[in-house]
């Protein structure tokens, strides 16, 4: 199957003595990650690449360009999509009356642009910042490449948040910590990538602590993992792991195992302290 290029925003907020993400649960009739829990995001569209968007973006976000700008209008696109979170610099304060474009705009991409217009704004995808990129398995019947990029919100963007209802049923503010525990608690599903970003987010107390690793640079090689299912366990091993490219013994997946209505939750080996299981 095709691989559909796609792109993720990792949108965290300050938090009493931590920071938050943003979860967004999809649909139980969506035809992918139904239910799950996941980071909000979805395919690039060709009018993420328009040349409008060099008349729109100013300063350091026009100097980004290719691939990278697509992706990042995408994520930004997707999350005011799903969320109602509209990036904008300077601060826009959305006026309900104009709900409309944001179904408008779930329907056809191409208008995005013409949102920034009508406000006088623009997307800082400068402040967008590149995460993680993983490509699905070879099983699945729907294959994604995803960029993941990180941002830093203020407190008014986020309290604009709220579900369009189609594509998100359930909106969620988590630090990290909580959003493990409930996954642990199975009161929500996580898909392997994002179980181990969430893991990966756990070691930072704060936003400054985060961006500032982010801004060290991060590898973007893609993440594209293999999976095996056996009597006992479904196994997702990473690149290096000894089931993909990796010598004999090497052990760098996450794995889960049977239970009688279904699969238990991920447990990971190999990944570094912050992942890995006791």
């Amino acid at each position: 199957s095709s691989v559909k290029l796609s792109a993720s925003l990792l949108v965290c907020r300050p938090a009493l003595n931590a920071f938050q993400v943003l979860m967004v649960q999809r649909h139980a009739k969506a035809r992918f990650m139904a239910n799950f829990h996941v980071f909000p995001g979805g395919i690039v569209e060709d009018s993420d690449s328009s040349p409008v968007w060099d008349t729109i973006l100013k300063g350091e976000a026009l100097k980004i360009k290719g691939t990278s700008r697509t992706s990042k209008i995408a994520a930004a696109r997707e999350l005011f999509e799903e969320a109602n979170i509209l990036l904008s610099t300077p601060l826009v304060h959305l006026d309900p009356r104009n709900d409309q474009m944001r179904v408008d705009i779930q329907k056809n991409a191409s208008l995005f642009p013409s949102l920034y217009q009508h406000y006088s704004a623009y997307p800082d995808i400068s402040q967008l910042h590149e995460y993680q990129r993983w490509i699905t398995p070879k099983q699945e019947k729907y294959r994604y490449d995803t960029s993941f990029f990180c941002v830093a919100l203020d407190e008014v963007s986020a309290t604009q948040s709220k579900i369009d209802g189609q594509e998100i049923t359930q909106l969620d503010w988590l630090s990290p910590k909580e959003a493990l525990i409930s996954y642990h608690e199975e009161k929500l599903l996580l898909a392997p990538p994002t179980f181990l970003m969430l893991c990966e987010l756990a070691r930072f107390n704060t936003i400054d602590e985060l961006i500032e690793d982010c801004k060290k640079g991060k590898d973007m090689t893609p993440q594209e993992p293999i999976i095996k299912v056996d009597e006992q366990n479904m196994i997702v091993a990473l690149i290096g792991d000894e089931l993909n490219g990796g010598n004999p013994g090497v052990k760098k997946r996450v794995w889960a195992e049977k239970k009688e209505n279904g699969w238990g939750r991920w447990k990971a080996q190999g990944l570094g302290s912050h992942a890995d299981t006791p």
